[in-house]
Parts: C-alpha cells; sequence; structure tokens
C-alpha cells in the first residue's frame, strides 16, 4: 500500500522515521527503458526545513536531475 503510494506520487518523505531530528526526501532513477536503476535523496536536520518545505523547495529540482539522468542512462 505504501509502495503504490509512493510510486504514485513519484517520490517518498521520511519525517524522522529512521533517525530522529533527520528528514529526507527521494525519488527513483529510472533508465531509457523505465527500470529503477538507481535512487536520489536528500536530508536535512528536522528544525531546518518542514517535510512539505523539502517537497515544494526541492523535490522540482530533484525531479530535473530525474530527467536529466534518465536521458543518460
Amino acid at each position: 500500500m505504501l509502495i503504490g503510494e509512493c510510486r504514485r506520487r513519484g517520490y517518498v518523505a521520511c519525517d524522522e522515521e529512521i533517525e530522529l531530528g533527520v528528514r529526507s526526501i527521494a525519488i527513483p532513477i529510472y533508465d531509457k527503458h523505465g527500470c529503477t536503476v538507481a535512487a536520489m535523496s536528500v536530508s536535512t536536520r528536522a528544525e531546518r526545513m518542514t517535510t512539505a518545505e523539502m517537497v515544494h523547495q526541492l523535490l522540482p529540482t530533484m525531479l530535473r536531475h530525474q530527467e536529466w539522468a534518465r536521458s543518460r542512462l
């Protein structure tokens, strides 16, 4: 269920689930055939950004780099 939701959104966010005080956001990296071959993630201290701020401020740049990587794999 959670994996399907993340797949539909195209990203996953982790809000202090792995380590207290750390938030992260991650996206898959696909090859030209659409197969997941890697992942890209960004982490920050929880007091620096909310999860919503990470999605709003960082996700668009991450998605641009996702497309850049796909075009080269």
